[in-house]
């Protein structure tokens, strides 16, 4: 009930503002709200795949957040091994020079993401059907991405947790989100739990925010 009320408030308070004021106010009164994941299927995936409704990841303007996370990577881990969590087509790996690293799996729940992935397969590169909350394996790996994916998870933080068991002695985990209420509360998990190595927030011209984050695993 305190949260009806809550969210009644700010719809009041809103029309007594202006436009720029009243979305300051919605976005406030949605941060005190529990945190909501984005809940969709793997067939939501799949068509929004065949429609080409994802090739827009390709363009300039989302080139920014993808330029971090590759700077870190060949900063800190040359030769590493790698795991991009909700790898989609793999644009990642795309971005990717194949002598900075030593394997590179990528793991998406589309079907039709990895079968538009699996050119790029090769001796270094692998792209397996999976949910994030279902992936197994033997192997560990130095850096581990999570690029705009946490805010599907019902529950970010234990989704990270599991993954700690599977990043190496030394490893690494990225963390990329957009800027939203919803991803607001996913860091405020988040910072309590890793140690953060390095920060960096970016935007693009039609003011998209992302923040990524490397950190270390306690």
């Amino acid at each position: 009930m305190k949260w009806f009320l809550l969210f009644r408030l700010g719809i009041i308070a809103s029309y007594n503002a202006n436009e720029k004021e009243g979305e300051v106010i919605r976005q406030f009164i949605k941060k005190l709200l529990p945190y909501r994941p984005i809940k969709v299927s793997a067939v939501f995936w799949d068509e929004r795949y065949r429609e080409g409704q994802w090739d827009r990841i390709r363009q300039i303007d989302e080139s920014a957040h993808y330029s971090i996370i590759v700077g870190y990577i060949h900063a800190l881990k040359a030769n590493g091994n790698i795991l991009d969590v909700g790898c989609g087509e793999g644009i990642l790996c795309e971005r990717l020079y194949e002598s900075s690293y030593s394997m590179y799996v990528g793991i998406d729940v589309s079907t039709v993401a990895i079968e538009r992935a699996s050119f790029k397969k090769n001796n270094k590169n692998l792209f397996i059907v999976s949910r994030i909350e279902d992936f197994k394996t033997d192997d560990k790996f130095d850096v581990i991405i999570f690029n705009e994916c946490l805010y599907y998870m019902q529950e970010p933080l234990k989704t990270l947790q599991y993954y700690e068991t599977i990043l190496a002695r030394s490893g690494v985990f990225i963390v990329s989100m957009c800027m939203t209420s919803e991803s607001w509360k996913i860091w405020r998990q988040i910072d309590m739990r890793y140690s953060i190595i390095d920060a960096a927030s970016v935007s693009n011209a039609k003011r998209a925010c992302w923040k990524i984050k490397l950190l270390h695993a306690p």
